[in-house]
């Protein structure tokens, strides 16, 4: 036992308590953490594996806004997925080899995260000096303070999160190594996380600027590693967005996935590294590595906000106001932890609050370890930057889920001998979060026409009517919407998916059927041939004169011309064009 509990083995021991709690999430048939983001992803794999679209063109069919979709996704993430379908297409019996790929690849990557996670674990372990039965018993601890990271890498979860998240702990790995292979590990981390998405840049920002501040307080190695790593990171990003986005999109300006800023920002910042650690400073004060650091690194940011003005509103910005009220902001992960709580979800609350006391009890341990481990520090940081972005956007928790934990056997040191203020803080933070139940009360969720919208669905049972009509485009509710588009129904478009690239076609969906009048419907429905909702079984609290309120009572207008039978719950009608035109 001794031996096997030894901390050079705290990553196999992780990966198969991950295992055993991925295997108890999947007893019920169904995943826990399984969204719409999986939905599409396949879709878009889909689609490019039976030849519909080339390797860098990311429109995906069967969306007509009218205009098409282009997906932000990074083909980065897809290639894996391709990769396996390919080989599992040689196994006899194997009728659908990229559905097998979906089930395969994610339990994969967590033998890699959960390697590098007890490389992250191992410091802490080190510097206890717990017996065997205690770091067991920190190990399971913290793999039930992981459970939403491990989430992220049960069967079928195909989205970006877990190659999101397996970047970043390479990155945090390759930090605590604090040498030539974690230089490596930094450099590329970063690249692949930037070029997945932009989630992680709050996070790559602590990275490399802890590098920087490190090389600048002159720590011992901090200049080869900052040298290192932007060497790692110019290259990596170079290369990654020459491979998975070509020449074009490279050059092009696009707010919301990689793209030129983000290469120009990045790629200076590896330059910047390259530079600052490269000069050999002799006297206690860095100057010339300050000049590099300091007005260097302002210079390539004022520069960048310059060149890139357009992106300073944000990755949101084709976000309309009628969109974001209707839909973003009724979306959980765009709001802060008090959610959890309009949602009854105290569950979720109480997980917060024992990562806030992994960082409060984690923290003094660290700063007393940073001359000697900087590495270590900085990944205590970005693990921290990880819980605020929680609490201030759900949308991280899986961040800070599959981070925070790898501190815990620090923090049950600092629990051990704790600094005067943590028990402090660990109680302020417990009155805040109870206060945070008392002002956020539960709330039952009002199942209103926007809400209908996104949240009604129906199945493939449900759509087969779109079997026995000629295909053309479709005007419905994004919610369904994204079913019909990955149901592949052959020749049909819909108009909007719920994503914020198709937040125009959104705006238009919300205009029809909340409008009330002809002069609401005429102009957004004139490219589309067909409308159709998914009817509500619930009872739903809806203005008899909007459109959809008048299709979920079964009382269409007469210029909508019924396809399916009225008991039917999926609802399809002819958009009688004429007829619309004249306001009858």
């Amino acid at each position: 036992m001794e031996r096997i509990l030894a901390p050079r083995f705290s990553g196999v021991v992780l990966f198969l308590l991950g295992l055993l709690l991925i295997a108890f999430d999947l007893l019920d048939g169904t995943l826990f953490l399984r969204d719409i983001d999986d939905q599409l992803r396949a879709w878009q794999i889909r689609v490019f594996h039976e030849g519909l679209v080339s390797f860098r063109d990311l429109t995906l069919p069967g969306i007509a806004m009218p205009e098409p979709y282009i997906s932000p996704w990074s083909r980065l993430v897809d290639v894996p997925y391709l990769g396996l379908a390919w080989l599992f297409g040689f196994f006899p019996g194997v009728t659908d080899p990229l559905a097998l790929a979906f089930q395969v690849w994610p339990l994969c990557m967590l033998l890699p995260f959960c390697l590098m996670a007890g490389g992250v674990l191992r410091p802490g372990f080190e510097h206890s000096g717990f017996d065997a039965r205690l770091r067991g018993l920190v190990l399971v601890l913290a793999a039930a303070l992981m459970t939403i990271g491990f989430g992220e890498f049960a069967p079928t979860r195909i989205d970006h999160h877990n190659v999101q998240i397996l970047a970043l702990t390479a990155a945090m790995y390759g930090l605590c190594r604090w040498d030539a292979a974690g230089a490596a590990l930094v450099g590329v981390g970063c690249a692949v996380s930037l070029l997945i998405g932009l989630e992680g840049l709050p996070m790559l920002v602590i990275v490399l600027g802890g590098l920087a501040l490190a090389d600048l307080l002159q720590l011992p190695g901090a200049a080869a590693m900052a040298r290192r790593s932007g060497v790692w990171l110019a290259g990596s990003l170079a290369l990654g967005g020459w491979i998975f986005a070509g020449p074009a999109a490279m050059a092009e300006t696009v707010c919301d996935a990689f793209s030129a800023p983000y290469l120009f920002l990045m790629g200076a910042a590896g330059l910047v590294l390259t530079a600052g650690g490269a000069i050999k400073e002799r006297g206690r004060l860095p100057l010339r590595k300050g000049l590099i650091y300091g007005p260097g690194g302002l210079f390539a940011l004022l520069l960048a906000a310059w060149l890139f003005s357009e992106c300073l509103a944000g990755p949101y910005q084709m976000i309309d106001p009628l969109s974001k009220e209707l839909w973003l902001l009724r979306v959980d992960q765009e709001h802060g932890i008090g959610q959890f709580f309009r949602n009854g979800q105290y569950g979720f609350g109480f997980l917060a609050f024992l990562w806030c006391a992994v960082v409060i009890f984690a923290l003094p341990v660290v700063f007393s370890l940073a001359r000697r481990r900087p590495g270590l520090l900085i990944a205590f940081c970005l693990a921290a930057v990880s819980l605020l972005l929680t609490l201030v956007l759900t949308r991280y928790i899986r961040f800070a889920a599959a981070f925070v934990p790898l501190f815990l056997p620090l923090a049950m040191t600092g629990l051990i001998r704790p600094a005067w203020w943590s028990k402090g803080a660990v109680i302020a933070g417990f009155l805040a979060m109870a206060g945070l139940a008392l002002i956020n009360p539960s709330q039952r969720k009002v199942l209103d026409v926007a809400n209908a919208m996104a949240y009604v669905q129906c199945d493939r049972e449900d759509h087969a009517v779109l079997a026995q009509v000629p295909p053309g485009r479709l005007f419905m509710p994004q919610g369904d919407a994204l079913n019909v588009v990955t149901e592949g129904h052959s020749g049909f478009t819909v108009n909007a998916i719920p994503y914020h690239r198709a937040a125009p076609a959104l705006k238009q969906a919300f205009t029809v059927f909340l409008g009330e009048d002809a002069e609401s419907w005429r102009k957004p429905l004139a490219p589309y041939d067909y409308l159709a909702i998914c009817r509500p079984v619930l009872p739903m609290q809806a203005d008899g004169k909007t459109l959809f309120g008048q299709l979920a009572a079964g009382k269409a207008p007469a210029w909508l011309q019924a396809l399916s039978d009225p008991p039917a719950r999926f609802q399809l009608y002819r958009i009688d064009h004429p007829a619309l035109a004249q306001g009858r």
